[in-house]
């Protein structure tokens, strides 16, 4: 209950999105996302609690998000002394920037607390998708805030998996002035679907001018568990760009300036 902050870096602020939607949703509390840096910047008064995700639990944004006097609690593949934690369990533990399972796992659980159908985590993670993709090196994406976790997971996984350069487009946003970037480059476009008259619009007058159009179809008609749906739309997308590439997405080797600074441990 109360004002809330939930925080997460890399995968994680994917999960802490998804969270922060749910607890709006289902707790009915003004529930918000943020990086734990900006945590440091701005005044922390009119909140009550912070929700700190992690996968490791113990890395310096999570000792960012608990440095006030917020009540703290913690989402964590581990628990940590005296801070209230939920710990889930990742069978096995991945070596790269792009974590399915460490995304997948507290995501699940997430929905479960909104909605306790485990069958109908079973029917989502079952669905099987192809995709009609040429070799692209950016991608437009059009979205709202129903498809905001799935956007994070299509942006995150293309950065970190070195797939393709995303750019990423509020949809009513993308009527001022944005239609100039595919004018130029003519890319493919990403389209979230949310049935409106806005998108309407843009079926009508816009898909034809790019040069592919790729739908994230609606279908549960409840925007939590659609959100959650088209993020497994948007993993099952990037394997299909990884496989056309040839490349492994979960890449092991990195360069060595992402371990000098994904090691950071100073002030932030």
């Amino acid at each position: 209950k109360g004002n809330t902050i939930v925080t997460g870096v890399g995968g994680s602020s994917i999960v802490a999105t998804f969270l922060a939607k749910v607890l709006n949703e289902k707790n009915h509390i003004i529930a918000t996302f943020k990086f734990p840096r900006e945590l440091k910047l701005m005044d922390l008064s009119g909140y009550k609690n912070v929700i700190a995700v992690s996968y490791s639990g113990r890395n310096i944004g999570v000792d960012a998000s608990f440095d006030n006097d917020l009540n703290k609690y913690l989402l964590s593949g581990s628990t940590r002394q005296g801070i209230n934690s939920l710990q889930y369990t990742v069978l096995d533990e991945e070596y790269s920037y792009v974590s399915m399972a460490g995304t997948f796992i507290p995501l699940s659980i997430i929905l479960m607390y909104y909605k306790y159908d485990l069958d109908l985590v079973k029917e989502i993670l079952s669905v099987n998708r192809d995709y009609d993709l040429d070799d692209a090196k950016i991608y437009e994406i059009m979205t709202s805030n129903k498809s905001e976790t799935a956007c994070a997971m299509l942006e995150s996984t293309m950065v970190e998996g070195s797939l393709v350069a995303p750019v990423i487009h509020e949809k009513y946003n993308y009527c001022h002035g944005r239609t100039m970037f595919n004018y130029c480059y003519q890319n493919p476009l990403i389209y979230f679907d949310d049935d409106s008259d806005l998108d309407k619009l843009f079926k009508d007058n816009l898909f034809a001018t790019y040069r592919k159009v790729i739908m994230m179809e609606r279908k549960y008609n409840d925007s939590v568990i659609d959100d959650y749906y088209q993020t497994y739309l948007c993993l099952l997308l990037c394997m299909k760009i990884s496989k056309l590439q040839g490349k492994d997405m979960s890449m092991k080797n990195v360069p060595d300036i992402s371990e000098i600074v994904y090691t950071y441990k100073g002030n932030m």
